[in-house]
């Protein structure tokens, strides 16, 4: 009887850690977006974009026509038992600027972050925690988009930029250390009935 409850337990483990997982994602996947692009060539100068691993900062320079900037995953699939995509962000604005951070899935925005800084004599900062929820994306592949946003065409102010970082998928995969346990947990239960067949035969 303590082979099988042990057994359920392990099973349980499995199920309960891969729905309460989260994976943090390599934002280096992300790319310029050609569409929003002002200048003939379409690219965007390496100065106004810094993505690494875990954050990724995108920079204003309104002067060349650079009025709004985005980074786009074209083809993200969605594990079907994720439940939130979540991100921490950072939107800073500079006297004279008044832009918008802002991230949107299929076209539709899910996050607005602005601040009207337009008559402010000094930096201004606004940081928070979003949290979107993905389950009616569930099993799909989306066009996820992040970018930072001027305000109009009147904005003449340089130095805003917006920083998304600590982006992950909750409930898309167990973590390693979760899936340690999962494995040594299988391999224990294994060993168990492995042990309990040989009693019986003996």
């Amino acid at each position: 009887m303590k082979k099988i409850s042990f057994f359920v337990l392990c099973v349980w483990f499995f199920f309960s850690g891969s729905l309460a997982g989260a994976a943090l994602l390599d934002l280096r996947i992300l790319v310029n977006d050609p569409q929003y692009l002002d200048e003939p060539n379409n690219t965007v100068p390496n100065n106004l974009t810094s993505v690494f691993e875990h954050s990724m900062t995108i920079h204003e320079d309104s002067s060349h026509g650079w009025w709004s900037i985005y980074l786009v995953d074209d083809s993200f699939f969605v594990p079907e038992n994720a439940f939130s995509l979540e991100f921490d962000y950072l939107l800073t604005l500079e006297p004279g600027d008044y832009d918008w951070l802002v991230f949107s899935i299929n076209g539709e925005y899910f996050t607005e972050i602005g601040y009207d800084n337009s008559q402010g004599t000094e930096a201004h900062t606004v940081s928070g925690h979003a949290t979107i929820d993905l389950t009616s994306f569930s099993g799909t592949t989306i066009r996820m988009v992040f970018g930072l946003e001027a305000d109009g065409w009147d904005d003449l102010a340089l130095g805003s930029s917006a920083t998304f970082s600590n982006v992950e998928v909750k409930g898309a995969i167990p973590t390693l250390s979760e899936w340690g346990m999962i494995i040594l947990c299988l391999l224990l239960s294994v060993v168990s009935f492995l042990n309990l067949g040989r009693r019986q035969n003996q």
